[in-house]
């Protein structure tokens, strides 16, 4: 399930990109943040249900992820001070140099996967690196916000 989350994460960052490249060229300046891109997947749990995001240049993202019976979706934007906030979390874990996580069999964990400038990562929820938490935390909030928010799923 690993390997097909993360071709069709890589898929729909390319797509959304229109052929243009997600890998600054090293050592640039960074782009405005209406130049960032990534895409994101939460599958497996217990109902093993599957949560994506993607955010396309332009700031234009798209959630999607079961509710009750159905699929639900949003096409929203996000705002630039929080791809700015993904953007130094990411640049801080040196996100283009991690390697995903072996395989694990745990039955009922999630399995998350992040494409971003051209590079994938896919961990399990008990491998997923601290330097990453915040960038799950981040995306994860990010769905729920545009998902599930009328619902009183959020916590506080």
């Amino acid at each position: 399930m690993a390997l097909l989350a993360k071709a069709l994460i890589c898929a729909a960052v390319a797509a959304g990109c229109a052929g243009a490249p997600l890998a600054p060229a090293a050592h640039t300046a960074a782009s405005p943040a209406s130049h960032f891109a990534i895409a994101f997947e939460r599958s497996g749990g217990l109902k093993a249900r599957i949560e994506t995001l993607v955010v396309r240049p332009g700031l234009r993202a798209h959630a999607t992820a079961p509710k009750g019976d159905r699929q639900a979706s949003a096409r929203f934007r996000m705002y630039a001070g929080t791809a700015e906030g993904l953007r130094r979390e990411l640049a801080k874990a040196h996100f283009t140099k991690l390697k995903s996580a072996d395989p694990t069999t745990c039955a009922d964990c999630y399995v998350y996967s992040i494409a971003y400038h051209g590079h994938t990562v896919v961990y399990a929820d008990s491998q997923v690196p601290k330097s990453l938490g915040e960038v799950v935390d981040t995306l994860e909030e990010e769905v729920i916000e545009h998902l599930y928010r009328h619902v009183g799923y959020r916590g506080a």
